[in-house]
Formats: C-alpha cells, structure tokens, sequence
C-alpha cells in the first residue's frame, strides 16, 4: 500500500513539474515577442494598441489596398500548407459571424496556390476580400510566424486583437 501512494505522488510531482515548465515557456516566449516587438526586429508580433504597419496587398480583383483601407478589418493570414479546405471555412465563417465586420483573408502564395486551396473566388464574394501576398510581406509587418492567425485593426488603424487556431495549424 505505502509504495502505491509513493509511485502516484510520485507521477503527480512529475505532471505539477511538467505544467510548470509548460507555464514558464509560454511567460518566456510571450515576454520575448515583446522584447522583440519593442526593438523592432523583423518578424515580432507588434503589441496590442499600436499602429497597424504600412503596407500594400492585391486583391483578387486586381486593386491594391493600403493599410488605410482595411481599417475596421480582421485579417486573416493563410499559409498554403495542408489545412483541409473544410475546417478553413468553418474556422472563416465562425470569424464573420463573430466580428460581424469586413474580413480580409491575406493568402500567402501564388494566385494558383491560393485559388485551389480557397476554391472559387466568387463563392466569397458577399463575405470576404481576399489578397494574394506571394512574398509574405504583409504578414511579415505584422509579425505573424504561423498560420492560420488573425489580426483585427480598429477603426483608427490600431491593432486590436490577435488569435491563433493551433488545431488548424499548417505544417510548413
């Protein structure tokens, strides 16, 4: 009996130390985007409040939008890795419904790329923009390292929010 409750304080000790050290990196990694974010190196997520990067991005249509267009927007950063279409657009629709403001989704890759993983550009239409980033610039200013991640900026070009779905993550 006493070397049972040895062998389970034991694994109990092990999954405290384990969520600890879960805790510590996430405190360590989250202090050091802002650390990074403040000294403004490439690729740091920019703090919340702060102004939206200047940028440029190509719609499907062909226009160019600024950052001064897409205020009031919630961006949406997909990569062109192995997310099944589906979830995608569950995960869209559940961002519409929730903001219940204009949507961008920022593709990053080629026309083709984005179009066979988004589908049909005229199904999005009536929900969404939808830009083609090839180089990844843009979510490069944003300071977005995964994808699928959303950004919302205010009405005064402020970023509001940032989200991240790691369930649909895109193995890169």
């Amino acid at each position: 009996m006493t070397d049972d409750v040895v062998t389970i304080s034991y694994c109990l000790l092990w999954i405290v130390v384990f969520a600890c050290g879960l805790a510590l990196e996430y405190a360590l990694r989250s202090i050091l985007d802002y650390r990074d974010a403040i000294a403004g190196r490439e690729g740091a997520r920019i703090p919340i409040g702060t102004r939206a990067p200047k940028f440029e991005a190509v719609l499907t249509n062909g226009v160019v939008v600024t950052e001064k267009a897409l205020r009031q927007h919630t961006l949406v950063f997909l990569g062109v890795g192995h997310v099944a279409r589906e979830k995608l657009y569950t995960w869209i629709g559940y961002i519409v419904g929730r903001t219940k403001g204009p949507l961008c989704v920022v593709c990053q890759g080629t026309v083709n790329k984005c179009h066979e993983m988004l589908g049909p550009w005229d199904q999005w239409n009536n929900m969404v923009r939808i830009a083609v980033d090839e180089q990844g610039s843009v979510a490069a200013a944003f300071g977005i390292k995964r994808t699928p991640s959303a950004v919302s900026v205010d009405a005064h070009g402020r970023i509001r929010t940032y989200g991240f779905r790691r369930d649909l993550e895109e193995n890169r």
